[in-house]
């Protein structure tokens, strides 16, 4: 069987239907969902995948769409930083992390997605870069995205670190990245 290459609007619809509906969650609410308010509606994402076969049952979607609404109301009255990439622009960050060179990274302290060229402009320890590693490319970049929070989380965590609840989901065909902001260093007061 001969490879078929994906052009145009062929690759977009494929990229799209290849990602899970995990991706469009937040990590945050997924938690909650998951370990906090609402255990019951597990966000399994074979069972979440519209193939997956049968939906979830009409309990599971009204806990679900409680814990979406408590998660808003909650996300509303705190101040977070959003900083979104196309997925396209995403995959191409990605794949430059994947052929080993450096990869691009999110700078927390300044609020910006960054080109691995741009490195020098973000000096650690005064900014706290999240890098978007290479990791398997036969995952969605959503999904490698994702993983990429989740790996800056649990090492910062390891590290006694604060992760300023890093996050990422899916809207609109954009990756939108959102933390809380990094308290400012007090000067003595």
């Amino acid at each position: 069987m001969a490879a078929r290459v994906l052009i145009g609007s062929e690759a977009a619809e494929y990229a799209e239907a290849s990602q899970s509906i995990a991706d469009y969650l937040p990590l945050n609410l997924r938690s909650i969902l998951n370990h906090g308010m609402f255990p019951a509606t597990r966000t399994d994402e074979r069972a979440m995948n519209p193939g997956a076969g049968r939906g979830p049952s009409d309990s599971t979607l009204r806990e679900f769409a409680r814990a979406v609404r408590s998660f808003s109301a909650m996300r509303t009255r705190e101040h977070w930083i959003e900083c979104a990439i196309s997925i396209r622009e995403l995959e191409h960050a990605l794949m430059i992390g994947a052929r080993g060179e450096c990869c691009s990274f999110i700078c927390l302290k300044c609020a910006a997605m960054a080109a691995p060229a741009e490195s020098r402009l973000h000096p650690e320890p005064g900014c706290i870069l999240a890098r978007l590693g290479a990791s398997s490319a036969r995952r969605s970049a959503p999904e490698r995205a994702r993983r990429a929070v989740e790996k800056f989380r649990a090492a910062r965590e390891a590290h006694g670190l604060p992760h300023y609840d890093l996050d990422c989901y899916v809207s609109k065909g954009r990756m939108v990245f959102t933390w809380r902001p990094p308290e400012e260093p007090s000067l003595g007061h």
